[in-house]
């Protein structure tokens, strides 16, 4: 089968994780500094698509995808890495409904802090009806979905979060041409949406990091349409 869609994750002594598409499964292959590349593991054998992976500072890991299911229903799925135990069973943490005003199926992003803690976050979109960007959190077990933005009116897409050492997180994402954040932390909780990119033209293709004291970084693809080059913008949130 094809091997599709890596994504990768490292801890800060240089354990690392990547993780690929090998339709119908979902595969995975440690790195560990002196030892190397150790042999690799199965994410899932059934329903898998494009996944995202993510690590905290113990080589713990989560991956998170897809799984668009009979065509009719699909849920979104993650699956934990162990550090010394390997990967569990996949678990569902949403469903969604497949039918032909779908957009396209959800796009999960992940994020772990330090401590194990996790964040998934996916949009649900409709051409006919509205977007949906959903959340869950992870602290021992995954939380219910939360809505983190409703637009009844735009697609939104691509999807990604990232999160610190201090209950603090980001999300971003696409909306029509322009791209979007929010924002929260254990006290405030969810701040207002804000837009990221204050130029013309087209805006997609949102990234995002975040350091442990709650600096992050976004960047996206900007398309002036105007004749000139595309380019790659970034911005800090602090």
């Amino acid at each position: 089968a094809n091997q599709l869609f890596p994504e990768m994750a490292m801890t800060p002594d240089g354990t690392a994780v990547v993780t690929w598409s090998e339709s119908p499964a979902i595969r995975a292959r440690r790195f560990v500094p002196v030892v190397g590349w150790l042999p690799t593991e199965d994410v899932t054998l059934v329903g898998g698509g494009v996944a995202r992976v993510a690590t905290d500072t113990a080589g713990n890991a989560f991956a998170a995808w897809t799984d668009q299911g009979d065509g009719i229903a699909g849920t979104v799925k993650v699956n934990r890495y162990s550090f010394g135990s390997g990967w569990g069973v996949p678990q569902t943490i949403a469903s969604f409904d497949l039918d032909a005003s779908m957009d396209y199926p959800p796009d999960p992003g992940v994020a772990m802090d330090g401590s194990g803690k996790a964040i998934v976050c996916w949009v649900a979109g409709f051409y006919t009806l509205s977007s949906s960007l959903y959340v869950s959190r992870y602290d021992s077990v995954w939380g219910a979905p939360e809505l983190g933005a409703e637009e009844p009116l735009w697609i939104m897409s691509e999807a990604r979060a990232a999160v610190d050492d201090h209950d603090r997180g980001v999300l971003i994402w696409y909306r029509a041409g322009r791209i979007l954040s929010r924002s929260y932390d254990a006290v405030q909780g969810w701040r207002a949406i804000e837009q990221r990119d204050g130029g013309t033209g087209h805006a997609s293709q949102p990234a995002l990091v975040m350091g442990i004291e709650g600096t992050a970084v976004a960047g996206w693809v900007r398309d002036p349409l105007d004749g000139t080059e595309i380019r790659i913008e970034s911005e800090i949130l602090e």
